[in-house]
């Protein structure tokens, strides 16, 4: 018996050498989920096949996605947005480059390539047309979503990060002193603003939207008009003082002014740094930045009665004003809708050709 004993271990170490290569060169999958008993989906490298409860691969593990397993061991395959065939018993059947196919009750099969629809038979021998009773789905396979499976590699596209600065404006607009008051030198007292009839309206168009990440921040600029309309405090002539007087239309001190406001017109380019937060296809948005504004067009209005007749009168002028200023703008919103406000650190007049105000605004936002 002693000179067997070697024998027997020899042939015991050879016997286990396949088992231990075979477990060294065994694929470890990164994932793994049971489709029925005995037989696994597993991910590896982002791609997905089919294996049994003993590692053999039924089906490679080369697709996007793998589905609709049914009685007769049929599962389809997704690869590039196209749909194979296998079975598990005998292999690949069809090539995935259809753009849908059904496993029918009866084991026959259904595909549709091109537009054009055409059939197997149960053996998977014969192209054969099927009747429209016998197109009954197998259970297994009916409305089989692709993107409710454990892995969905075709994730779903994220939307483009859009900001939000296209759109109209209505809001309230005045100007602040150097200490930040709405306190207005005793000089320009007529310019003081009646706040509810003082608005500013803006339109904004040709946004554009640079993502710094893939949905949630970027910056954002657009090119709008922006209409500004300071409603003075005036009730005659003799308020306003012989520095501004040139402003307005020349009439009597005593005339008893209406109306009186001065407007200007302006073009507004914004940038801002927006960040986003996704609310279920809509979104919570909060932005910073500046706005430049070139001056197109300034004039005052005065509105009188003369013997009973209402009389209008517009100056057109510069008035000393700036032509050019920035604003600091802050804003935010929900979806379509938000809020937002504006201040100069520019004063609205030249030096030495008004008092020293710097403007701001405040109002409400809707977007195209």
């Amino acid at each position: 018996m002693r000179p067997l004993l070697p024998l027997l271990i020899l042939i015991t170490l050879l016997a286990n050498i396949p088992s231990a290569q075979s477990q060294e060169t065994a694929p470890q999958w990164e994932k793994k989920w049971e489709m029925r008993p005995g037989i696994y989906r597993v991910l590896l490298n982002n791609k997905i096949g089919i294996i049994d409860q003993n590692g053999n691969i039924l089906v490679p593990c080369i697709f996007d996605q793998v589905y609709g397993l049914d009685k007769n061991n049929n599962v389809k395959v997704l690869k590039d947005l196209k749909i194979g065939l296998y079975n598990l018993d005998r292999g690949q059947i069809l090539k995935p480059e259809y753009d849908q196919i059904w496993l029918l009750g009866n084991g026959k099969i259904k595909m549709l390539k091109d537009g054009k629809t055409t059939y197997l038979d149960k053996d998977f021998t014969k192209n054969e047309p099927v009747k429209n009773n016998d197109e009954k789905i197998d259970e297994v396979d009916i409305d089989i979503d692709i993107t409710s499976l454990p892995i969905n590699p075709l994730k779903e596209k994220r939307k483009r990060f859009s900001g939000h600065l296209t759109g109209i404006i209505i809001g309230i607009n005045g100007y602040l002193d150097n200490h930040g008051q709405e306190n207005v030198s005793s000089d320009y007292s007529f310019m003081n603003t009646i706040h509810e009839k003082s608005i500013e309206f803006s339109i904004y168009f040709l946004d554009k939207s640079i993502a710094l990440t893939e949905n949630q921040a970027g910056i954002v600029t657009a090119i709008g008009l922006k209409y500004n309309n300071y409603r003075f405090d005036i009730n005659q002539m003799s308020d306003i003082n012989n520095n501004a007087r040139s402003w307005f239309s020349d009439l009597p001190d005593d005339t008893n002014i209406t109306k009186s406001k001065l407007n200007t017109l302006n073009i507004s380019i914004p940038l801002v740094l927006e960040f986003q937060i996704p609310d279920k296809g809509d979104c919570f948005y909060i932005s910073g930045g500046v706005e430049g504004n070139l001056k197109l067009k300034s004039q005052t209005k005065l509105v009188y009665y003369e013997k009973g007749k209402r009389i209008k009168r517009k100056n057109k002028n510069d008035f000393g004003l700036s032509e050019l200023r920035y604003n600091l703008i802050a804003r935010a919103g929900y979806n379509n809708f938000g809020i937002y406000s504006t201040y100069s650190p520019v004063a609205l007049f030249k030096k030495d050709k008004g008092p020293e105000l710097y403007p701001y605004s405040a109002g409400v936002l809707f977007f195209f």
